[in-house]
């Protein structure tokens, strides 16, 4: 469960203190190293121009990382910036997974929850990724923490089978203790209880608490751990998904970690602004399938995943029914996938507006083409609003974000600030007041390209989508509108901020 960032940190402290050494002692040597360094440098940046299909944007950073900063670059590209989708996965992983969406794809086909009259963007989006829609749920928005753990805490408490968590972040505070705490009661009790998160989101996780967790029968399971200078090239490909799913019935997606910052506990922000959905009926299928999906991937086992699909097992792990009239569709995709199914996805959401798109993001720092997307909308006259916080958690992401409002403004788009004593961390879309799109993914390169993401696209879920537009504009009453008026009064260090942030916040 734990990396060791320690190993990492060390090699490159020896190779830094090396080079002073050097540099000091072999004045000579030390420019010739320089010399071999810049020439390394050259042939990766031509590489990175000719080859590498990665956008304009991220280009950019890399070359001038590589240059900018004399070895270390490198060093960071090498760790950080290397291509995820030429990352050859283990025939096992390819196989596990490719069983358990098949055996997904079939149960669904047979059964009437497939919707075959959707909206254009939900058409092209199942083309894109072969998912489809699926009626026959009810979905439920829940707005910020309380609320969200409250329901995940009394779902995981009424479990009978099984209980499949996955966090990008779980931090073993007060609120991850109670988890902890009731997740081990339930194994205890003979529920199944699978529990994984991202490495690197769960750097502070105490191996006590994997072995308490591990004695009282659960499964724990990491991320692409980075356990040797050989696997950190992993670092940046980190698994950003948050899902629960229960007895293959219930399921829970969103922006929610498990941290008492959800809860309004931070010395940083008053308040915590998030949003999370609650889902029963056929929909959960596609959950545990990415869930399963994500599973398989760290087992690297082969028949991995005979229990889940056997005949016996498949009705148990995909036991949902139908509960309701809403339909929706989930999007899954990563940093090894060969196309970007998530961003497209989002583009093709975006591009079937009408009358108005809303837009609710912590970090807005789109490539070129989902620039352009949104521009082009505002420019002939849809209405686009996008909120962002008034506040950051980073300071580059949140300075990289600022840069592109001038050019939002300009096109006509509507940009807010929401409370600066607040974060805004809900990853929201709603288009025309009809669909909305809500998850894991962030309106930015990095959810884009680098993270393993999950999207919930809700096309007929009139509850749902009424409670996400009463909620954004309950959060643009909070909320300062952003003019070209204001943009001009920044400070010029403000500014040089920005746009320095916008260069490097895309391979961050």
């Amino acid at each position: 469960m734990k990396n060791k960032l320690s190993q990492i940190k060390l090699v490159l402290v020896i190779l830094l203190v090396s080079l002073l050494a050097v540099a000091i002692v072999m004045p000579r040597l030390f420019v010739y190293l320089l010399v071999i360094s810049e020439t390394i440098g050259v042939l990766i940046s031509l590489e990175l121009l000719l080859f590498d299909k990665r956008g304009t944007t991220s280009k950019i950073a890399w070359i001038l990382t590589i240059h900018l900063i004399p070895y270390g670059g490198i060093a960071l590209f090498l760790f950080l910036g290397r291509n995820p989708a030429r990352r050859r996965l283990g025939v096992n992983q390819l196989q596990e997974q490719t069983k358990i969406k098949a055996v997904v794809n079939e149960l669904m086909v047979a059964s009437d929850a497939w919707q075959t009259e959707v909206p254009a963007f939900a058409h092209y989006n199942q083309v894109l990724s072969g998912q489809g829609v699926i009626s026959g749920n009810q979905i439920n928005v829940l707005t910020n923490g309380q609320a969200t753990y409250d329901s995940i805490l009394s779902a995981i408490n009424r479990a009978e089978h099984h209980v499949h968590m996955f966090f990008f972040i779980f931090k073993e505070e007060e609120i991850g203790r109670k988890i902890i705490d009731l997740l081990i009661r339930k194994a205890t009790e003979g529920v199944e209880v699978r529990f994984a998160a991202d490495s690197l989101g769960t750097l502070k996780f105490s191996f006590e608490t994997v072995k308490r967790m591990e004695a009282a029968g659960i499964e724990v399971l990491a991320y692409d751990p980075v356990n040797t200078i050989f696997t950190a090239s992993h670092l940046n490909w980190r698994n950003h998904r948050k899902t629960v799913v229960i007895d293959g019935k219930i399921g829970f997606t969103g922006g929610i970690n498990v941290g008492d910052e959800y809860l309004s506990i931070s010395d940083r922000f008053d308040f915590w602004r998030d949003t999370h959905l609650k889902i029963e009926g056929p929909l959960v299928n596609y959950l545990q399938e990415s869930f399963l999906y994500d599973w398989m991937y760290m087992k690297n086992q082969a028949e991995a995943s005979a229990p889940f699909i056997s005949e016996g097992g498949r009705h148990v792990y995909f036991a949902a029914e139908a509960v309701g009239d809403a339909a929706g569709q989930i999007i899954y995709g990563g940093p090894y996938d060969r196309e970007r199914v998530v961003r497209e996805s989002f583009l093709n959401f975006i591009s079937g507006a009408k009358e108005s798109v809303r837009i609710a993001m912590p970090y807005f720092v789109p490539d070129e083409e989902s620039l352009a997307v949104l521009r082009r909308m505002a420019l002939n006259g849809i209405k686009v609003q996008v909120l962002m916080p008034g506040k950051g958690d980073r300071g580059i992401s949140f300075n990289g974000s600022n840069h592109f409002i001038k050019t939002m403004v300009e096109a006509g788009a509507e940009v807010y600030h929401y409370q600066e004593d607040a974060f805004l961390h809900c990853k929201i879309m709603i288009v025309d007041d009809c669909y909305a799109t809500i998850g894991t993914t962030n309106f930015d390169v990095r959810s884009f390209r680098l993270n393993h993401e999950l999207s919930v696209f809700l096309t007929k879920a009139d509850q749902a989508v009424a409670h996400l537009v009463n909620d954004f504009e309950a959060d643009l009453v909070v909320s300062k509108p952003v003019t070209l008026a204001s943009l001009a009064e920044r400070p010029l260090i403000t500014k040089i901020r920005e746009q320095l942030s916008s260069l490097f916040a895309p391979i961050l």
